[in-house]
């Protein structure tokens, strides 16, 4: 008897009324009224469907139900993703030997599709399709407008194993109970609890991969139709790191999006499925596509974490953007309700006038009385906004400079400021000369072009949750206004062609730093990355070729991941290495490691790592063939010149313990092509070295021609064109020394003005000196003095020298001696060798009308023979 049971089932299950089910349809199940029928023969008449009705719109799967056909002894029903029934469809559903006319199926169908569905009747000797056109339905989601998800228990959320450790905790006390509505605000929410500490995060070099990496993950396996962003609150408090929201969706593809931490602030984060990017490292790839509305787990991810920290994570949920938008803004109403403004400055009286439309803002400014020196010329306008930045990276706005009548201001030699003031209080500046605003007063700021003034938080830029802007100047000491206006929050990518695209030249040149007309204008060439937290580029003038060559610097920060800044370009053929100059400038005494990365095809990198680059200039040539495939990388193992489209930079250094070192660049010039075959670095000339003797090393005596130390007319004072002399001019002079031979350098001024000169240099990093000495003549007027200013890394550092009224002297001034903007701050020893400019302004404004005057330099060196407090006048003997 059993074996006539086993024998029945094979049979039933090979040859009987089955269900194939094909693509992602699973869990299906059947419910039909079984009838005895007899076997039937002969042509099958025509029959047709019932339901549900050709091109209905169900919310819920239906029953197929059908007309009888005679002689049909069974029924086959297919149901499929288009209307070719293929077997390779998404979705296919084949279901035979049904023997009524009606067939009731429960399946997870993809919500959201149109599907197609026939039957077939049939007989041992025939088949009949059913009539009519190709049957169809759309099976519509059932719309929300939220969605809230449960954080759950904490043993629901797995620390994922391979990655640092980490406690997870459910916090049951409302932690962000004071965030949103009342009703929120008066329920007990749980908030997760997520902390680590360095033992965690750290655990040896066996764990290299995964050393700062924390991962909790918890399973959805949910639905969310309608909604188009998520909401959470989020807190961190801990040790510098990277946070990342991320969801694993129908397919299994991880898509992530990072949380912009505002240390020690409970912050409302609002992520739109558009900000969501799908990981292609070690993880699923297969459409490409964020198949939001079925995700099957989320995880809070944690990235370059070192020490302690907890994060607390409550109120998720999911929503419809436009719903929120009230927190959102993608440009500023000045007019808008809720906005309020407050004045900070002790020099200026501020009165603001709001455009009728709220789209401009004007703020004009008189001068104060009474003012101490340090607080004049400086003053802001503060905006309260506190808002969510629309998704973007940069602000669009133009500003207009006018005097007090309303005519349009001449006299630009101030600088404009922007300032932003983050949720967790740092304050952040963006300054440019108002002359340098280009002439329709239109700007396009990168988020990454504004500088951290005021840490008062993480230090690292966020630009999410706005608190301020603050509009201001600085180094004004007349009146005037101001008007912004059209101030959008937009995405680069959306205003500037050709984005992160460099043209090479037909010599190879890819980025010599010369011609950018505005300071922001090299953030449209090279893509700084974000891991790193300091990245920032600036253009600086730099004596590397002569006196009016520019560099950029590449800010980093140590012990983080890389700071990367990466161009485009077509390619280019003929060449056989990359060559550029190079000098390191990181604090301290620690040299920086710089990684030069040839960019092929698509995931296709090739590396050259420069160790412990030097202190002083050096051209460094790195042959093509050198560069090697990365580890990530598929492709061939090395690059020829044809196929490289683009360069990247990347900076860093890791201390032995880390201590996440703010501030530090690397200075760069002349990245090119070129036809070099060999690996070499070579010492820019033009260095001024220690005498042999070691009591001075000379910058200039003017009896030789030297093209690298060349003194001429400063440009870039600040003054306007009235307070600058016109006769202003360097010119040799043989006549005039204090040999008797040899030559000197005439420096002509006028009084009641200012005769500005400068000379850059690179200091060789053997010089050792005290202090500064110049051997001066003056032209016998009296109460002529010169303002020496020596620049080191672009802070001006000052000293008054007072020029006798006869006679050939030696001007002796030891570094502690010159100030930093009026402070106490002088010139360490130290820092000689970071020394880029010495500037001369000649001043006289005793005399009673503008007279012309000459005065000679004929020597000026650094000093190793006085102290840093030195500050004499010795006649030339």
């Amino acid at each position: 008897m059993k074996t006539a049971i086993v024998i029945c089932l094979i049979v039933l299950l090979t040859f009987g009324c089955g269900l194939v089910i094909y693509g992602g349809i699973t869990d299906a199940s059947i419910s039909e009224v079984a009838i005895e029928t007899a076997p039937k023969t002969g042509e099958i008449g025509a029959f047709s469907a019932v339901t549900p009705a050709n091109n209905a719109t169900l919310t819920s799967i239906p029953a197929f139900t059908w007309t009888e056909a005679e002689n049909a002894d069974t029924y086959t029903l297919e149901i499929a993703s288009n209307d070719e029934f293929d077997i390779a469809d998404d979705y296919y559903i084949v279901k035979s030997g049904i023997t009524t006319t009606t067939f009731n199926l429960q399946a997870d169908f993809k919500k959201d599709k149109h599907y197609f569905w026939r039957v077939t009747a049939k007989n041992e000797d025939h088949s009949e399709l059913i009539s009519g056109d190709a049957l169809t339905f759309f099976y519509q989601a059932t719309l929300y407008d939220e969605i809230p998800v449960s954080i759950g228990y904490a043993d629901e959320w797995k620390v994922h194993e391979v990655g640092s450790k980490a406690t997870v905790s459910l916090d049951h006390n409302s932690f962000f109970g004071e965030k949103g509505n009342a009703e929120d605000m008066a329920a007990k929410k749980d908030s997760l609890r997520i902390s680590f500490d360095s033992e965690d995060t750290q655990r040896g070099p066996e764990y290299v991969e995964s050393n700062g990496w924390v991962v909790v993950t918890r399973s959805l396996e949910a639905e969310f139709y309608g909604p188009d962003a998520f909401y959470f609150n989020f807190y961190y408090s801990g040790n510098d790191a990277t946070a990342y929201f991320r969801l694993i969706d129908e397919d299994n593809e991880y898509w992530y999006a990072p949380i912009k931490l505002a240390v020690n602030a409970k912050q409302t984060i609002i992520m739109r499925i558009s900000d969501f990017t799908l990981r292609t490292k070690g993880t699923p790839v297969v459409n490409e596509q964020f198949d939001y509305h079925y995700l099957k787990s989320m995880e809070i991810v944690f990235e370059r974490v070192d020490g302690d920290g907890v994060a607390y994570f409550g109120n998720l949920k999911a929503i419809k953007y436009e719903n929120y938008q009230d927190m959102v803004i993608d440009s500023l109403d000045f007019d808008r309700e809720g906005y309020t403004y407050t004045n900070d400055s002790a020099y200026f009286n501020f009165e603001r006038t709001v455009g009728d439309e709220g789209d401009s803002f004007t703020y004009a400014f008189t001068t104060r009385t009474g003012v101490p020196d340090n607080q004049k010329g400086y003053g802001f306008v503060k905006m309260y906004v506190n808002k969510i930045l629309a998704s973007s990276d940069a602000f669009s706005f133009n500003v207009g400079f006018f005097n007090a009548d309303h005519t349009a201001m001449t006299d630009k030699s101030f600088n404009f400021l922007l300032r932003i003031v983050e949720e967790d209080n740092d304050v952040w500046t963006f300054k440019i000369l108002a002359k340098d605003i280009p002439a329709d007063g239109n700007l396009l700021v990168p988020f990454s072009a504004f500088l951290l003034s005021e840490f008062k938080g993480d230090g690292i830029r966020q630009f999410y949750y706005i608190k301020q802007f603050q509009f201001g100047l600085n180094n004004r000491y007349s009146n005037g206004e101001i008007t912004i206006s059209n101030f959008d929050i937009v995405l680069l990518s959306d205003k500037v062609e050709d984005l992160y695209k460099s043209t090479v030249s037909a010599d190879g040149m890819i980025d010599e730093f010369e011609n950018y007309e505005s300071v922001v204008d090299v953030y449209y060439k090279w893509e700084p990355t974000t891991a790193n937290k300091d990245e920032q580029i600036s253009l600086y003038s730099e004596s590397a070729l002569g006196r009016d060559n520019h560099a950029a610097r590449f800010y980093y920060k140590t012990d983080l991941s890389d700071a990367a800044y990466v161009t485009h370009f077509d390619s280019v053929e003929g060449y056989s290495a990359i060559e550029f100059y190079a000098r390191d400038v990181s604090n301290g005494s620690f040299k920086a490691t710089m990684t030069v990365y040839l960019i092929g095809g698509p995931n296709e990198l090739y590396s050259y790592e420069l160790k412990n680059i030097d202190k002083e200039w050096i051209n460094y040539v790195i042959p093509i063939s050198e560069f090697n495939i990365t580890a990530d990388s598929f492709g061939s193992q090395h690059i020829t010149c044809e196929n490289i489209t683009g360069i990247a930079l990347a900076f860093k250094y890791s201390f032995t313990r880390p201590e996440y070192a703010s501030g530090s660049f690397v200075s760069v010039d002349k990245i090119r092509f070129s036809n070099a075959t060999e690996v070499a670095k070579t010492e820019l000339s033009g260095k001024i070295k220690m005498a042999q003797d070691n009591t001075k090393a000379m910058i200039s005596d003017f009896d030789t021609d030297n093209a690298d130390v060349v003194w001429s007319k400063k440009e870039d004072t600040g003054l306007s064109q009235s307070e600058v002399a016109s006769n202003t001019a360097a010119t040799i002079n043989t006549e005039q020394t204090a040999s008797g031979e040899g030559r000197s350098l005439q420096l002509a001024y006028k009084t009641r003005m200012v005769a500005p000169y400068c000379a850059y240099m690179v200091v060789d990093s053997g010089v050792t000196a005290k202090g500064l000495t110049l051997l001066l003549k003056g032209d016998g007027r009296a109460d002529t003095y010169v303002e020496v200013i020596v620049y080191v890394n672009n802070k001006a550092y000052k000293k008054r020298i007072d020029v006798a009224t006869s006679g050939w002297n030696y001007y002796s001034i030891g570094f502690s001696e010159f100030k930093y903007n009026g402070t106490s701050e002088g010139i360490s020893a130290s820092s000689v060798g970071e020394i880029t400019q010495i500037a001369l302004y000649i001043k006289n404004y005793a005399a009673s009308d503008y007279y012309a005057g000459t005065l000679y330099l004929d020597e000026i060196y650094f000093d190793n023979t006085i102290t840093t407090s030195t500050n004499t006048v010795t006649a030339y003997v």
